[in-house]
This record gives C-alpha cells, sequence and structure tokens, in this order.
C-alpha cells in the first residue's frame, strides 16, 4: 500500500489510508488531523487536494439528478400504476357484462333479477382486483426501497466528502498561514 500523495488516485481514498477514516471524529481529533496534514504536505499539495476536493463537490452536484426527485417519480409511477389497474378492473368488468348479456340473450327466456343477481355473485372479482393491485404495490415496494438505498448511498458519500473539504480547507489555511509567517 503506497501512502505517497504523488502516487495517489483519489485524495479521500489517499487521505483515510494515510490518515484512518473520520468516523465519529471530535473536534480535537480534527484538530489532530489538520495538524497532521500540514506536518506532511507542502502548501501546494495541500491546495492540489482543495481543488480535488472541490472538485469531486461539484461533479457530485452535477451528477445528483439520481436523487432529486424520486417524489416526483413515484407521483407520475402512481398515476399510470392506477391507470393500467383502472383499466385492467373496466376489462374485467366489460368482460363479465359481455359474458351476463351473451347468456341473456342465449337463453331466450325472460331472466329476472334474482338470476342476474345470482350471476353476477357467481364472479368472484377479488382475483382481478389481485392480479392488479399485487404487482402494482410490489413494483412500488422495490423502487422506493431503491431510492431510499440509492439515497443513503448518495447522502453518506456526500457528506463524507464535505467534512474532509472542511478539513483540508483549515490545512490549507493554517499551512498558508505557516508560510507567511516564515517568509
Amino acid at each position: 500500500m503506497i501512502r505517497d500523495f504523488n502516487h495517489a488516485k483519489n485524495i479521500v481514498g489517499y487521505l483515510e489510508k494515510r490518515y484512518g477514516k473520520i468516523k465519529r471524529h471530535t473536534i480535537r481529533d480534527d484538530i489532530e488531523f489538520v495538524k497532521d496534514i500540514c506536518d506532511d504536505h507542502n502548501l501546494q499539495q495541500i491546495s492540489m487536494m482543495k481543488n480535488r476536493i472541490q472538485a469531486s463537490i461539484h461533479s457530485g452536484r452535477d451528477t445528483s439528478y439520481v436523487n432529486n426527485n424520486p417524489v416526483n417519480f413515484l407521483t407520475v409511477l402512481f398515476t399510470v400504476v392506477c391507470s393500467l389497474m383502472f383499466g385492467f378492473i373496466t376489462i374485467g368488468a366489460q368482460l363479465v357484462l359481455a359474458y351476463i348479456g351473451h347468456v341473456v340473450n342465449i337463453s331466450g327466456k325472460d331472466i329476472t333479477i334474482k338470476d342476474l343477481d345470482k350471476m353476477v355473485d357467481s364472479f368472484n372479482l377479488s382475483s382481478l382486483l389481485q392480479v392488479a393491485l399485487i404487482p402494482t404495490l410490489g413494483i412500488f415496494i422495490m423502487i422506493y426501497a431503491g431510492i431510499l438505498i440509492l439515497n443513503s448511498a448518495l447522502k453518506k458519500d456526500s457528506s463524507k466528502i464535505h467534512m474532509y473539504d472542511v478539513l483540508i480547507r483549515e490545512a490549507y489555511e493554517r499551512k498558508r498561514m505557516e508560510t507567511t509567517i516564515e517568509e
């Protein structure tokens, strides 16, 4: 494992390998982290780190369209799926009515309201609703879970990069002041 700044491909990865992760850091740990960066790097290297972390933050903002509007996406998806579901129900109801009309025409005898009631009661429309409702709910749950997982992953990385940004800016200011005092 190379811990040399000149061989680093990713600034956050380099800082984590060299100084450890900054999970649950206290202010004292942050001060020590900034001091270590200032002791181990010159002003130009810290400036390069600062610029690359800023570029990473700006890049993250440019690609944050994935997690910006999940509510709008779910609203559109809900509308489409509800339209499909009601379409299935309408088609099923039309099939039932066509069947009843067909039976009435074939029998040729007078059918009473009681006979029609018995015929309608004999149809089980709950299976039609299950065909429309269960896949709809399954799709919503999968999409919502995917959005939550994606948002948490992106937010985790974003907060880590912002924390490193703050620490590197502090190190840059400290090193710049040290450099101006020496001159």
